[in-house]
């Protein structure tokens, strides 16, 4: 059938730029070509839009609308179900677009009424008329009834048009759905928008004491209404430009600097809102001296009143205003230079190892070493060795420091033997390195690995290979990894450090025992470990080589025809 004209076709709403934006670059091209291709069959103006038919293998019928310059779309296709613009979709908005130009070409559209001159003749009219229309207009259109009762109400006198104002904005922000489309949001987040330029419009039109007093009544009502359907970004840009409009109303009308004390402390203590962590700091030029005193009353009053800590309980949850609590008081002590009082706040937290530590550099930053290592020594005695790793590298340094080696090596030994690893190992090593009994100690070690190993309680030699890597025996390294094997994470860690043909020999090892302990021919960590070969190989010049391993690993497992066929299509015939 003839396409008809769209007069909404020409409009913003089916622009490249929107159909880019919510189609992706690939779907609008795609549509583009199908257009472009004659695929759409035929398209109709509905009373809200169009409907077509756009054929790909099978014939489609997407329905397109534009309203209040927004794109709303459907299609029976996979992609239109998911809610998402298909190139169906795309394809009939092309040929729509197009049959609008053409149209507009053939009959050329009558001139559209500039604002002012439908103002003039709106005023031409009588005043029963008038009322008559803005009566009925503003029953159908929310947002203009709102306009409506601002005017009113500023006319009236500031209490109610500061009334007026709250009740708009809460209009605006009130929701009960936790969900909504596209559209509805675009739109909830537009009268938001509104409602926050209201009030800096009337803050700015010589009222900036109700502006004050209106954000902090409605930023509580903001945060719980649209905290539901915004997120992150969207959510705290909102909240900042209120109190970015709360800081400037203050500033144009200050207030008694004792009540801004008073509330800066409420809406911080209540942790709800990033906008005002620190507000205390923001607003110090106004607070003056008075206003500090009085939020240093409220801060110390209510950190006494905190319940007394859980004594012997660890990990216990602090009160949720305790937290900010602490960082005032912390904030306090050091403006003072009181660094004992730092320290005796601090102290209150001592239910994680974590806690402690803080106390021991705290201890530290004040000049008090002996503390520090007290601090730490508690920590450790409190909690088991697996929770004080970073307790026990503290005091190892310090110990270090202080020249008590011997004790020093002590901790740093237990530590090592706890996890085996190489920041432990360099640890131990760095404590010991001008000790006497330093080379008597690692043969101890080096022989109580052995036994391990042999006793089966080490499946490998990943933690003797460690403490050669550390120590720069790179070829006793390679020599235990191809006789004993080693974990994966340190294959890779000495394929890094030093890169050699014997590393790729190490690779192909460890990719033999896990195919021949593969259950199910499961051979995944076997590929990932010749991966590591190959790049190694790359690395190092030595491709030739790696081919060559890759034969007699595949000559090794004539019947895993499964791991055989991965070898050949993944390296040898690629």
């Amino acid at each position: 059938m003839a396409k008809k004209k769209s007069r909404a076709g020409a409009e913003a709403g089916v622009s490249n730029a929107v159909l880019r934006r919510m189609a992706g670059e690939e779907i609008f091209h795609r549509g583009e070509d199908l257009f472009c291709h004659e695929h759409v069959l035929n398209w109709s103006e509905q009373p809200e839009g169009i409907a077509a038919q756009v054929r790909v293998e099978r014939i489609y019928n997407p329905k397109l609308n534009v309203d209040d310059g927004m794109l709303d779309f459907s299609c029976d296709c996979a992609t239109g179900q998911q809610g998402v613009l298909c190139m169906h979709a795309v394809a009939a908005a092309f040929a729509w677009r197009k049959g609008s130009e053409s149209g507009a070409k053939r009959n050329r559209k009558p001139a559209k009424l500039s604002i002012a001159e439908s103002v003039k003749h709106f005023l031409e009219a009588s005043p029963e008329e008038m009322e008559s229309h803005l009566l009925e207009w503003s029953s159908e259109d929310a947002g203009l009834r709102e306009r409506l009762i601002l005017y009113a109400a500023k006319r009236t006198g500031s209490v109610e048009s500061a009334a007026a104002l709250k009740t708009s904005f809460e209009n605006a922000v009130k929701n009960r759905r936790h969900k909504m489309s596209a559209r509805e949001l675009t739109l909830y987040v537009k009268g938001l928008d509104q409602a926050i330029a209201s009030l800096e419009k009337y803050c700015d039109e010589g009222h900036p004491a109700a502006v004050a007093l209106l954000c902090r009544e409605l930023l509580p009502f903001f945060d719980e209404h649209a905290g539901r359907v915004l997120y992150g970004e969207d959510i705290y840009s909102r909240e900042q430009r209120i109190a970015t409009l709360h800081h400037k109303a203050c500033r144009q009308a200050p207030p008694d600097p004792i009540h801004l004390a008073q509330v800066l402390f409420h809406l911080e203590r209540r942790g709800e809102f990033r906008c005002f962590v620190d507000a205390s700091n923001y607003y110090s030029d106004l607070l003056g001296l008075d206003g500090e005193a009085e939020f240093r009353r409220l801060v110390e009053e209510a950190w006494n009143h905190l319940p007394a800590p859980m004594a012997g309980q660890r990990y216990w949850i602090a009160p949720r205003e305790e937290p900010y609590l602490l960082r005032q008081m912390d904030r306090f002590a050091r403006e003072r230079k009181d660094w004992d009082g730092v320290i005796a706040i601090w102290s209150r937290y001592r239910n994680r190892p974590n806690d402690y530590l803080k106390l021991a550099k705290l201890a530290l930053e004040a000049g008090k070493q002996d503390f520090a290592i007290q601090w730490a020594s508690d920590g450790i005695a409190a909690f088991d060795v697996s929770e004080t790793y970073e307790l026990r590298e503290f005091l190892t340094l310090q110990l270090m420091n202080l020249g008590r080696q011997g004790d020093a090596v002590d901790i740093a030994l237990e530590l090592y033997r706890q996890t085996g690893g190489h920041t432990h190992y360099r640890l131990l090593r760095t404590a010991a390195a001008s000790w006497p009994q330093w080379n008597e100690l690692r043969g101890r070690i080096v022989d109580q690995i052995k036994r391990r190993m042999e006793s089966g309680k080490l499946s490998d030699g990943t933690e003797l290979a460690i403490m050669h890597a550390e120590d720069g025996e790179w070829t006793m390294v390679w020599e235990l990894v191809r006789k004993l094997g080693c974990k994966r994470s340190f294959l890779d860690f000495a394929a890094t450090k030093s890169p050699c043909r014997e590393g790729i020999d190490a690779y192909f090892y460890a990719a033999g025992q896990v195919v021949e302990e593969a259950k199910a021919g499961d051979y995944r960590d076997a590929v990932a470990g010749i991966d590591g070969a190959w790049i190694l190989a790359r690395r190092i010049g030595q491709t030739a080589y790696f081919h060559a391993s890759c034969e007699n690993l595949k000559s090794r497992f004539p019947r895993r025809r499964a791991f055989v066929d991965v070898i050949r299509g993944r390296y040898i015939d690629a």
